[in-house]
């Protein structure tokens, strides 16, 4: 599930604090996208899509973050 896409790392990484005083297993990887790099917040490890995208709609109101989307 993916919670946050950003070109500053600093961004990532400080809402990658805030997840984690939510007691929440976020990390953040980068991605090339046409010779830009971001830099993408998320929280892997879900049994299965239909999980993600549960855990995705409480997490939106939780935490006031309505872009959060799942991946294929």
């Amino acid at each position: 599930m993916n919670l946050l896409s950003s070109t500053s790392e600093q961004k990532i990484k400080r809402e990658l604090i805030r997840m984690r005083t939510y007691g929440l297993p976020a990390t953040y990887t980068t991605v090339n996208i046409k010779g830009t790099t971001w830099y993408r917040l998320y929280i892997p490890g879900f049994v299965s899509r239909a999980a993600a995208l549960k855990e995705a709609q409480r997490l939106r109101r939780k935490l006031h973050m309505q872009d959060i989307w799942v991946g294929k």
